[in-house]
């Protein structure tokens, strides 16, 4: 069957299939250009306000109501898509791949689909992988923003989707392993942090509390409010090496500063590290949160993989709870970048977490094995063997391996019935809404137990 015949066969089912509306989607576009064209966007002939407030406001409400939901910020390998060599081709005129269409090389057919438009209207521009969950906390009665990786793509990423989902906040990190396409982006996180101004440099260990500091004052200097960074001990002795300047190893003992040498202070990102230990639930607090309060935070248990043979990388298994009667809880289990699964990974999966609702997993390649990461038949054994109860989304994918976003995933309906598809950057899955008959039931429950508490009160 041609490929044609699928892309025609996938879209003429998708009203049986339950999925996330994907950003940068024809509705998506056309409600965006539907708002322009109606006067929605503010322009500057009209209303006086910044081009980021009228940047912000051109995206749909819908995308902008802060709620409990996965964004996908990354679904590509470490190198992204496009590739640079494939746009590099399509300049040099004495390329032998290159055709007056540009280069004929069919290595180079998503890069050459993935440089056109804009990124947030095309599925087949990648950046590093990275998950951004927003969870409602209810000790602070805010929304929280926890983010799984800041690669080297973190920061385009972040300015391309925070904007259009409203995202406000960037309230924990967790990592998955110390690799420049999960931890690069660490360096950037201080853009992200807000800044309280103090007078005069702490003196013998003491902190100055004052928030009043003029920032033009010669003797002020930026505080930054420490950002909780989630890691292994083993992705921290690394990332102390790669990052001696975020995150010091404390047994250095620096050199004795002359009197007549300056005492510098550098302005860079602050973090409040947490180690985790493996299948041990971390409970994931906020700055305004009470850590005495079992009701807030954000639960997530750390899960080892083997990401290559010499390296153990960490999967996550999480629940996305509900912050309406409407809605169902999402069991989510996300791994990134896996070789081979650990066999008391893959037990305490399936005995001691919840059934599965959304598996996320790595699939760099269509067939072939790789020393480093999962191929799509492996992803696929995976998820045969944990039987997820909604979707299989893939991530990490390389560039040109597969077909372009849209024909690969046609392919996979048709050959998994839907239930194994590939992710793309800007993609939201919201959580799944409860059926009539679930919310007739549970409101008889409620019923049925208030008559009983009120029958109890009244033989009293």
């Amino acid at each position: 069957m041609v490929f044609s015949t699928y892309v025609r066969r996938f879209f003429e089912t998708q009203s049986t299939i339950l999925l996330p509306l994907a950003a940068g989607s024809a509705i998506t576009v056309a409600l965006a250009t539907n708002l322009s064209q109606n006067g929605f966007i503010a322009t500057e002939t009209s209303i006086h306000k910044s081009s980021l407030e009228a940047h912000v406001e051109s995206y749909s409400r819908e995308n902008q109501e802060q709620r409990p939901r996965l964004i996908f910020l990354g679904t590509g390998s470490s190198t992204g898509c496009p590739k640079p060599i494939c746009i590099m081709k399509m300049h040099q005129d004495n390329n032998k791949a290159t055709t007056e269409n540009g280069p004929s090389d069919a290595l180079c057919n998503v890069s050459l689909q993935a440089i056109k438009g804009d990124p947030k209207n095309n599925k087949n521009y990648r950046n590093n992988p990275s998950l951004l969950i927003q969870h409602y906390d209810s000790k602070s009665e805010n929304y929280k923003n926890i983010v799984i990786d800041v690669g080297k793509t973190f920061r385009e990423t972040a300015l391309r989707w925070f904007p259009k989902y409203g995202i406000s906040s960037l309230d924990a990190i967790i990592l998955t392993h110390h690799h420049m396409d999960a931890a690069g982006g660490l360096d950037d996180v201080r853009g992200f942090q807000s800044i309280k101004w103090v007078e005069d440099p702490p003196k013998n260990g003491e902190h100055n509390k004052s928030t009043g500091a003029d920032p033009l004052s010669p003797t002020s200097r930026p505080v930054r409010a420490p950002l909780p960074l989630y890691l292994s001990d083993f992705c921290r002795l690394n990332l102390q090496s790669q990052f001696p300047w975020l995150l010091p190893r404390p047994e250095i003992v620096m050199p004795q500063q002359d009197q007549d040498r300056p005492y510098v202070e550098r302005d860079v990102a602050s973090f409040n590290v947490v180690e985790f230990q493996n299948y041990t639930e971390i409970k994931v607090q906020f700055e305004d949160a009470n850590d005495a309060d079992e009701n807030g935070g954000f639960k997530v248990i750390p899960l080892p993989v083997w990401h290559g043979d010499d390296l153990i990388s960490h999967g996550y298994a999480f629940t996305v709870q509900p912050n309406s009667s409407l809605h169902k809880p999402l069991n989510v289990l996300y791994i990134s970048d896996i070789s081979t699964m650990v066999p008391e990974t893959l037990d305490f999966i399936q005995k001691q977490l919840p059934p599965t609702d959304v598996l996320i997993v790595d699939s760099l390649l269509p067939h072939k094995p790789h020393p480093v990461h999962f191929s799509l038949e492996q992803a696929v054994d995976l998820a045969d063997r944990i039987q997820p109860r909604l979707q299989t989304y893939l991530i990490g994918m390389s560039c040109d391996a597969f077909l372009p976003h849209d024909e690969m995933n046609a392919y996979l309906y048709d050959r998994y019935g839907g239930k194994v598809t590939m992710a793309h950057d800007g993609l939201v899955i919201d959580l799944p809404a409860k059926s009539e008959q679930e919310i007739k039931r549970e409101t008889l429950h409620e019923t049925a137990e208030k008559q009983d508490v009120l029958l109890r009160v009244a033989s009293l």
